[in-house]
């Protein structure tokens, strides 16, 4: 039987364009001709890029050195994110990566963590992350740790600009083609309304079995061609704008920082050369001056680049694979970079794509199916991400306050009262974030539950504080053991 899955073309270069391209190359070798059409005028942005564990796995396959792709792209180890003024004002969390604690039976450790809390302990829920104890110190490394080689869980931040180009360069190599050109129009089958044909200013018309939009908020494909709805998740997350800065060379810490400010965030991205900055906050509770102020004023290091202004809508496509077209990154929808998902929600979407696709032209429940995926995953980070500005004590401003008031989607209404009611977390089989992290996130903010799960009273007070203290004291040892994570970056894989 002949493929009828042959051509592919990706609209848009950029991170998610370069993400595709390099992966469908590597996962679809000889397979499928691949094509990457961008335009030569798109400005960058020139952010700091925070991620999340699984983009190592990402790299791994596509052969990607991790020194190499460190000294490239400036990068640095990410162990969590801190909070600071989310859940009290003048308080601060991590939520760290790799386990919290150690599990017992069948319950995660923080129902254990819960019953030693009622019982007088004031340790911290951070205190038993050997990620936190590690980030805190500004401690890394790679190596097993201690008896039981535990290992520090980390992702990385990196100039995603240089990423996109490092992949640029690798998908070429693969056998990439790459267009720099401009699409003037998209013309459409007039029976069965799948995108017939590309239309560009030097290379004419060009076809494709299956056609990747990444060409960003413009949405050339999906929104503008073949007008699939956006869908808005403002009322929820209110914030839709973001000013973005590149700040000189400060300390390069384990971790991104996501501080609270009067109508927002500000996170602070540290790379090798410089930290990526910048303000998320919502236009109907600051203006841009007002923003740009916040955002210059609370800066150690002073910055060495003009201020950048993006506006957004947060929400995404009612479905991101419509006819013959899928849409991947910006164009598929946009969340804030409060957990560093951004990235990650391009991945996951490429490997659902690699376990769907066949040789044949896409089925009915192939294409629901994957939308149906993608809608659970988009809204257990979406929950997830509302679940901060809701679960707060944090009400100087009147947009914190509207947080703590507004009304939530009911799949999140329904897991803060589990959790608040019997310290219950449920998990969808598609969701990316644990209990772990939810766990760290709704404790860190303050919600404690009312009642504790039955099988913690099995285990005596006595023996359960001497576990706990162990457990502390362990995790800050290994975590002393480590080199600095500056020199170790220095020797590993300085830019």
């Amino acid at each position: 039987m002949q493929q009828s899955m042959q051509k592919v073309i990706i609209v848009g270069g950029g991170t998610a364009g370069w993400m595709s391209a390099a992966f469908l190359a590597k996962v679809f070798a000889g397979q499928l001709a691949i094509t990457v059409i961008e335009s030569p005028d798109i400005p960058t942005i020139g952010v700091g890029e925070a991620t999340i564990p699984p983009i190592q796995l990402f790299n791994q396959l596509l052969g990607v050195d991790e020194k190499s792709f460190m000294s490239a792209c400036h990068a640095t180890f990410k162990l969590g994110i801190q909070f600071e003024g989310w859940g009290n004002r003048s308080e601060q969390y991590m939520h760290a990566f790799g386990p919290c604690g150690e599990q017992m039976g069948m319950l995660p450790f923080y129902h254990y963590w819960l019953k030693a809390r009622q019982h007088g302990s004031e340790a911290s829920f951070n205190q038993f992350s050997l990620n936190y104890h590690a980030a805190s110190q500004a401690h890394f490394s790679h190596e097993p740790l201690g008896n039981h080689q535990q290992r520090l869980i980390y992702a990385y931040h990196f100039d995603a600009g240089a990423y996109a180009r490092l992949l640029k360069d690798k998908a070429i190599t693969m056998g990439v083609t790459y267009l720099s050109d401009h699409i003037a129009q998209v013309s459409l089958d007039t029976q069965s309304g799948e995108i017939a044909a590309l239309h560009s200013r030097e290379h004419g018309k060009l076809t494709a079995d299956l056609y990747l939009d990444c060409s960003g908020q413009r949405a050339l494909l999906i929104g503008e061609a073949l007008k699939v709805p956006y869908e808005s998740w403002q009322h929820w997350l209110p914030c839709d704008r973001a000013l973005a800065v590149q700040l000189a060379e400060q300390s390069a810490l384990p971790y991104t920082r996501a501080i609270a400010q009067t109508a927002g965030w500000q996170w602070k991205i540290p790379l090798q050369h410089r930290v990526g900055a910048g303000l998320v906050y919502s236009s109907a509770h600051q203006n841009d001056d007002a923003a740009l102020k916040t955002l210059l004023a609370n800066n150690q290091t002073p910055a060495v680049s003009e201020p950048k202004l993006i506006r957004f809508t947060p929400g995404r496509r009612t479905n991101s694979w419509v006819k013959n077209c899928i849409a991947l990154g910006l164009s598929g929808g946009f969340l804030e970079p409060l957990e560093s998902t951004s990235l990650h929600m391009v991945q996951s979407a490429l490997i659902r794509l690699a376990t769907l696709l066949s040789n044949t032209k896409p089925s009915k429940n192939q294409i629901e199916q994957y939308n149906r995926l993608t809608q659970i995953e988009a809204e257990d980070v979406r929950d997830f991400i509302i679940a901060h500005y809701h679960v707060t004590a944090n009400s100087h401003s009147a947009f914190w306050q509207d947080c703590q008031t507004m009304h939530i989607p009911h799949t999140l209404q329904e897991r803060l009262e589990l959790f608040r009611v019997s310290a219950y977390l449920p998990r969808h089989t598609q969701a990316l974030f644990d209990d772990n992290a939810w766990s760290q996130v709704l404790l860190g903010q303050g919600l404690i539950p009312t009642a504790q799960n039955l099988q913690t009273d099995k285990v005596p007070n006595e023996k359960l504080q001497l576990w706990l203290t162990q457990l502390q004291q362990k995790n800050n040892h290994l975590a002393t053991t480590l080199p600095q994570h500056e020199a170790y970056i220095k020797n590993y894989c300085q830019a």
